[in-house]
């Protein structure tokens, strides 16, 4: 079976989801998004991530949940 040129293969972002998380990211606070970096890219704890900034690890759950909401709010009419 041919697969359709305009269809996503299953578990893969398309194009609008991309720029629907780049543009989230580029409007997300600083703090917000590099806490975010910091645990979903890099891997780190929170009480890592609250050492490494200098803040309180219910900031830093603060600043993920913050973070997981903006791009839920960008991402769910795309899924």
């Amino acid at each position: 079976m041919l697969m359709d040129p305009n269809e996503t293969p299953a578990g893969e972002p398309d194009a609008r989801m991309l720029a629907a998380v780049r543009q989230t990211f580029q409007r997300m606070p600083k703090l917000t998004r590099t806490v975010f970096e910091l645990h979903r890219h890099d891997g780190l704890d929170y009480p890592a991530i609250a050492a490494r900034l200098g803040i309180s690890v219910a900031e830093v759950e603060r600043h993920v949940s913050l973070a997981l909401q903006q791009l839920w709010r960008a991402l769910h009419h795309l899924l």
